[in-house]
This record gives structure tokens, sequence and C-alpha cells, in this order.
């Protein structure tokens, strides 16, 4: 790049790695939701300001200190292994926010998958609540308070040829039926203006096809309500 400017040659460099922004960029331009917010010479912004600025507020701590110490163990994995992951074992806490990294490949994916109950385990032992858990399926997993966000929202997070509003309940329709078989679009309807409303998802009607909106984001949130409202059992 910085040959293609010693040549005279413009480039757009679309980043969210503000090391690199810094290093590289002579010129930067902040969006947030879809609107140009500033455009400022590169050395005028500081790693604050520019966070600020993408973010709509302004920011006291990049990592702000835990205000709750992490309490008793509510998920306890011990040697957790199918085909793509081997004796895996942690344990999360009640108000922990516990992440994995590595390598593409190294089985992150998978292990979510396999607690979640769409990939299947080959041994380990789950204690989940303080109860063995057992995950035999994605519908299993939701009923007891797991959920998933999938990386890969489009293919696995939602079905592009139904409604948002179908898309909204679809991962709790027992919820929303009556007579066991027949679903209550009444409640079906007020469910999905309330999370339309809530989480200002941006859409024409909740019977806008997914695929025509640029809606997959705000699923993310769909997910962690839904968890939140299984977990509440």
């Amino acid at each position: 790049m910085r040959t293609l400017k010693e040549n005279g040659v413009t480039v757009l460099f679309i980043s969210h790695r503000l090391e690199e922004v810094f290093e590289i960029c002579d010129r930067t331009a902040v969006f947030m939701d879809g609107k140009l917010v500033c455009v400022k010479p590169t050395q005028e912004f500081s790693r604050k300001t520019l966070i600020s600025a993408m973010v709509g507020r302004e920011i006291s701590d990049d990592y702000p200190q835990p205000k709750n110490a992490p309490g008793e163990p509510v998920l306890i994995c011990k040697d957790l292994s199918n085909e793509k992951v081997c004796n895996v074992s942690f344990t999360l806490h009640k108000g922990e926010i516990l992440g994995f990294g590595g390598l593409v490949g190294a089985g992150r994916t998978e292990l979510a998958r396999a607690i979640f109950g769409a990939d299947p385990l080959k041994s380990g032992e789950i204690i989940y609540k303080g109860h063995k858990y057992v995950p035999g399926s994605p519908r299993h997993a939701l009923e007891r308070g797991i959920g998933l966000i999938p990386e890969d929202r489009k293919t696995q997070g939602v079905i592009l040829g139904l409604s948002l509003r179908e898309n909204v309940v679809f991962s709790s329709l027992p919820r929303y039926l009556t007579h066991g078989f027949i679903i209550d679009s009444k409640k079906e309807r007020t469910a999905a203006e309330r999370y339309v409303a809530e989480l200002n998802i941006k859409t024409s009607s909740i019977e806008q096809i997914v695929k025509n909106e640029k809606v997959f984001i705000i699923f993310n949130l769909l997910f962690y309500l839904l968890l939140c409202f299984f977990s509440s059992f």
C-alpha cells in the first residue's frame, strides 16, 4: 500500500483494527449505522476519541474493571471429545463471560456446536447448573437455557425465505402454539413487534422477507434474549 501511495494511487482501507488504521491511514472516516460521522486527518484522533466516534458516546475505559466477582460454577465441561475437539475441559461461573481463542480449525466453533447439541459428542461430561447435561439436540439445549449465536448467521441463524415475524419466533415456536399445533398469529405478531421496538430493528415491516432486509446482525440480540428467557426457568 505504501508503494501504491508513493506512485500516486489512492487506497481505501476498511478495518476495525485501530492499530492498523493509525499505522497506515493518512485520513480516517468514521461510519456508524450506515452514516458518515466524521472525516479527519488520522493524527488528529487518539485511540479514545476514535472509539468514541465509532460507538457514538464517550468511552471512559477500554477494559473497565468488573464490578462483581464470578459466582458459583454454572457450566462444567470435562474431557469433551468428538471428531473435531479432544479432551476439552473448562468451568464457566455465574456472572462471567468466557472466551475461546485460536486459529481457524482449532475447534472453537465445533466445541460450541457440541455443547449446543448441533454436533455429537463422543465422550466427556457436562454439568449444567448442578445437574448432568447431555446435549441431545439444539431444541433440547434451548429448553435447558443454552443458546448458540452462530458465526455464520446468514446460513445458520436465520431462514432467509421467511419473514422477520416468522424468524423471530421460530426457535421458540411452542410458546406461540394453541391446541398443540396451531400458531397463535396475534401472539406471534405481538412478539415480533415488541422485538422490533425494543431492539430497534431496521425493517419496513415485520412481514418483510429477511433476505430483502439488512437485519442479520440483530438476530444476535434475538438469540440472546431467547437464551435469557429459557434461562429464567
